[in-house]
């Protein structure tokens, strides 16, 4: 099964979880200018781990962060490719029945909300299908 991994390093230990603050650098590393972007892709990201035994880690270690494969596709689907087509749906639908491309825009930008707001009502299940792991370097 493959892994996408990226390094990080531990800025909180707590029980079993463990804070691990990543910088995610996708077009960054070849860049003339990244120095000084201000690109968010470029930003520091913070991942909550939960392990079974967190003595072996220390603060400000470096390790290796990963999800599975599949887990990060579902998560691209959860995140971006179904709020689209929530979007694009409503928007067409709202033109299609003759509303003005205006109340059209608002709506499929309101239908955001209860989306959201079901996203964050799910949150606990969804941590628990989204399980990270950790590794030391």
């Amino acid at each position: 099964m493959e892994h996408i991994s990226h390094d990080g390093r531990i800025v909180n230990i707590d029980g079993n979880r463990i804070k691990v603050e990543i910088i995610s650098r996708a077009a960054c590393q070849t860049c003339a200018a990244k120095n000084s972007c201000g690109l968010a892709d470029c930003l520091p990201k913070t991942i909550e781990i939960h392990v079974n035994d967190s003595t072996i880690y220390s603060l400000n270690e470096e390790v290796s962060v990963g999800i599975t494969a599949q887990n990060g596709l579902k998560a691209v689907l959860y995140s971006y490719v179904l709020p689209l087509f929530l979007v694009l749906a409503t928007l067409i639908s709202f033109i299609m029945l003759k509303y003005s491309e205006e109340i059209s825009g608002i709506f499929s930008i309101i239908v955001l909300i209860p989306y959201y707001f079901w996203l964050f009502l799910t949150q606990k299940q969804l941590r628990q299908q989204f399980m990270f792991t950790i590794s030391k370097k």
